[in-house]
């Protein structure tokens, strides 16, 4: 779950990687 947080707070920086991040997050899982 650690890097779930981790993601969101790229995601938050980033606004055009959040869809990067929520693939790479789904594709960790």
């Amino acid at each position: 779950m650690s890097s779930a947080k981790t993601s969101i707070a790229f995601g938050r920086s980033s606004q055009p990687d959040e869809n990067s991040t929520i693939r790479l997050d789904e594709a960790k899982q």
